[in-house]
Protein backbone atom coordinates (compact mmCIF):
# COMPACT_ATOMS: atom_id res chain seq x y z
CA UNK A 1 0.00 0.00 0.00
CA UNK A 2 1.87 3.31 -1.12
CA UNK A 3 0.56 5.98 1.45
CA UNK A 4 0.82 9.35 0.78
CA UNK A 5 3.32 10.93 3.79
CA UNK A 6 1.76 13.93 5.29
CA UNK A 7 3.79 16.90 6.25
CA UNK A 8 3.54 17.93 9.58
CA UNK A 9 1.70 20.72 8.84
CA UNK A 10 -0.69 19.36 6.78
CA UNK A 11 -1.41 16.87 10.03
CA UNK A 12 -2.10 19.68 12.23
CA UNK A 13 -4.08 21.48 8.99
CA UNK A 14 -6.26 18.29 8.80
CA UNK A 15 -6.62 17.88 12.37
CA UNK A 16 -7.86 21.61 12.79
CA UNK A 17 -10.51 21.84 10.18
CA UNK A 18 -13.86 20.67 11.35
CA UNK A 19 -15.69 18.29 9.94
CA UNK A 20 -19.06 18.94 8.20
CA UNK A 21 -21.97 18.21 9.12
CA UNK A 22 -23.66 15.60 6.78
CA UNK A 23 -26.49 16.88 4.32
CA UNK A 24 -30.00 16.59 5.16
CA UNK A 25 -32.42 15.47 2.45
CA UNK A 26 -35.38 17.93 1.89
CA UNK A 27 -37.90 15.46 4.10
CA UNK A 28 -35.96 15.72 6.81
CA UNK A 29 -35.16 19.72 6.55
CA UNK A 30 -39.10 20.15 6.19
CA UNK A 31 -39.23 18.17 9.39
CA UNK A 32 -37.32 19.86 11.56
CA UNK A 33 -38.36 23.07 10.16
CA UNK A 34 -42.20 22.38 11.10
CA UNK A 35 -40.94 21.22 14.84
CA UNK A 36 -39.26 24.76 15.62
CA UNK A 37 -41.91 26.49 14.77
CA UNK A 38 -44.52 27.67 17.37
CA UNK A 39 -48.23 27.14 17.52
CA UNK A 40 -49.64 29.93 15.93
CA UNK A 41 -51.63 31.95 18.09
CA UNK A 42 -55.08 33.05 17.00
CA UNK A 43 -55.57 37.18 15.69
CA UNK A 44 -57.17 38.85 18.75
CA UNK A 45 -60.42 40.59 18.37
CA UNK A 46 -60.47 44.17 16.62
CA UNK A 47 -62.25 46.48 18.48
CA UNK A 48 -64.29 48.69 16.94
CA UNK A 49 -64.61 50.80 19.42
CA UNK A 50 -60.48 51.48 20.32
CA UNK A 51 -60.55 52.62 16.63
CA UNK A 52 -60.77 56.67 16.61
CA UNK A 53 -62.79 58.04 12.72
CA UNK A 54 -60.57 59.80 10.54
CA UNK A 55 -60.57 63.42 10.90
CA UNK A 56 -62.25 64.94 7.64
CA UNK A 57 -60.67 67.39 5.18
CA UNK A 58 -62.02 70.52 5.20
CA UNK A 59 -63.66 70.91 1.32
CA UNK A 60 -60.91 72.86 -0.78
CA UNK A 61 -62.51 76.19 -2.31
CA UNK A 62 -62.53 77.16 -6.15
CA UNK A 63 -59.73 79.34 -5.65
CA UNK A 64 -57.44 76.67 -3.85
CA UNK A 65 -57.94 74.45 -6.63
CA UNK A 66 -55.35 74.80 -9.82
CA UNK A 67 -56.24 72.71 -12.62
CA UNK A 68 -53.33 70.69 -13.99
CA UNK A 69 -53.30 72.46 -17.57
CA UNK A 70 -50.23 71.59 -19.48
CA UNK A 71 -49.10 72.49 -23.26
CA UNK A 72 -46.50 70.60 -25.78
CA UNK A 73 -44.58 73.17 -27.39
CA UNK A 74 -41.96 73.34 -30.39
CA UNK A 75 -39.02 75.88 -29.85
CA UNK A 76 -36.18 75.13 -31.84
CA UNK A 77 -37.03 72.23 -33.65
CA UNK A 78 -37.77 70.28 -30.37
CA UNK A 79 -40.72 69.77 -28.00
CA UNK A 80 -41.36 70.48 -24.76
CA UNK A 81 -44.14 69.75 -22.21
CA UNK A 82 -44.90 72.22 -20.06
CA UNK A 83 -46.99 73.99 -17.27
CA UNK A 84 -47.32 77.34 -15.42
CA UNK A 85 -44.48 78.04 -12.72
CA UNK A 86 -42.20 75.50 -15.20
CA UNK A 87 -38.11 75.93 -15.79
CA UNK A 88 -37.13 74.70 -19.46
CA UNK A 89 -34.18 75.17 -21.29
CA UNK A 90 -34.53 75.91 -25.00
CA UNK A 91 -32.17 76.55 -27.63
CA UNK A 92 -30.35 80.68 -27.43
CA UNK A 93 -33.42 82.72 -28.15
CA UNK A 94 -31.90 86.58 -28.91
CA UNK A 95 -33.47 88.03 -26.20
CA UNK A 96 -32.04 89.60 -23.01
CA UNK A 97 -32.67 88.35 -19.41
CA UNK A 98 -35.99 89.24 -17.89
CA UNK A 99 -37.66 89.55 -21.64
CA UNK A 100 -41.32 88.41 -22.00
CA UNK A 101 -41.33 85.22 -24.44
CA UNK A 102 -44.20 83.74 -26.77
CA UNK A 103 -44.31 80.44 -27.93
CA UNK A 104 -47.33 80.08 -30.83
CA UNK A 105 -46.12 76.42 -31.88
CA UNK A 106 -48.67 75.40 -29.01
CA UNK A 107 -49.36 71.29 -30.82
CA UNK A 108 -50.87 70.25 -27.95
CA UNK A 109 -52.79 71.67 -24.88
CA UNK A 110 -54.60 70.12 -22.09
CA UNK A 111 -57.53 71.42 -19.69
CA UNK A 112 -59.16 68.87 -18.75
CA UNK A 113 -60.53 68.62 -22.29
CA UNK A 114 -57.43 67.54 -24.61
CA UNK A 115 -57.09 69.43 -27.57
CA UNK A 116 -54.82 68.37 -30.48
CA UNK A 117 -53.16 70.82 -32.80
CA UNK A 118 -53.26 70.71 -36.69
CA UNK A 119 -50.38 71.48 -37.01
CA UNK A 120 -50.40 74.11 -34.01
CA UNK A 121 -53.77 74.79 -31.53
CA UNK A 122 -55.56 77.43 -33.30
CA UNK A 123 -55.13 80.86 -30.87
CA UNK A 124 -53.32 79.30 -28.62
CA UNK A 125 -50.21 80.71 -26.97
CA UNK A 126 -48.00 80.04 -23.84
CA UNK A 127 -45.68 82.38 -22.41
CA UNK A 128 -42.84 82.93 -20.72
CA UNK A 129 -39.87 85.03 -19.26
CA UNK A 130 -36.24 84.74 -19.93
CA UNK A 131 -34.83 83.73 -16.65
CA UNK A 132 -30.82 83.73 -17.71
CA UNK A 133 -28.59 82.10 -20.51
CA UNK A 134 -26.56 79.25 -19.78
CA UNK A 135 -24.36 77.15 -21.77
CA UNK A 136 -24.20 73.04 -21.18
CA UNK A 137 -21.55 70.86 -21.22
CA UNK A 138 -18.99 70.44 -23.59
CA UNK A 139 -18.75 68.05 -26.19
CA UNK A 140 -15.18 67.22 -27.04
CA UNK A 141 -14.23 65.37 -30.32
CA UNK A 142 -11.24 64.15 -32.31
CA UNK A 143 -10.87 63.93 -36.13
CA UNK A 144 -8.01 61.67 -37.11
CA UNK A 145 -7.19 61.08 -40.63
CA UNK A 146 -5.35 57.67 -40.57
CA UNK A 147 -1.86 57.35 -42.33
CA UNK A 148 -1.27 61.11 -42.90
CA UNK A 149 0.14 61.78 -39.28
CA UNK A 150 -2.43 63.77 -38.87
CA UNK A 151 -5.46 64.84 -35.67
CA UNK A 152 -7.38 67.62 -34.74
CA UNK A 153 -9.19 68.15 -31.63
CA UNK A 154 -12.28 70.06 -31.14
CA UNK A 155 -14.51 71.53 -28.43
CA UNK A 156 -18.13 72.71 -28.42
CA UNK A 157 -20.74 73.98 -25.48
CA UNK A 158 -24.52 74.23 -26.89
CA UNK A 159 -26.05 77.78 -25.20
CA UNK A 160 -29.42 77.52 -24.06
CA UNK A 161 -32.09 80.12 -22.84
CA UNK A 162 -33.72 79.01 -19.25
CA UNK A 163 -37.45 80.51 -19.87
CA UNK A 164 -39.84 80.54 -16.92
CA UNK A 165 -43.45 79.69 -18.06
CA UNK A 166 -45.87 82.22 -16.64
CA UNK A 167 -49.25 81.87 -18.60
CA UNK A 168 -51.35 79.01 -21.06
CA UNK A 169 -53.93 80.85 -22.69
CA UNK A 170 -56.10 78.33 -24.52
CA UNK A 171 -57.72 79.66 -27.39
Amino acid sequence: MNAEKKTPEEETAAKAKPKAAPKKSAAKKAETKSEKKPAAKKPAAKKAAAKKPAAKKPAATKSAVKKDIYAIIKSGGKQYRVQEDDLIDVELLHAEPGSKVEFNDVLFINDGAPKIGEPSVAGSIVKGEIVAESAGPKVVSIKYRPRQHSQRKFGHRQHYSRVKITEIAVG
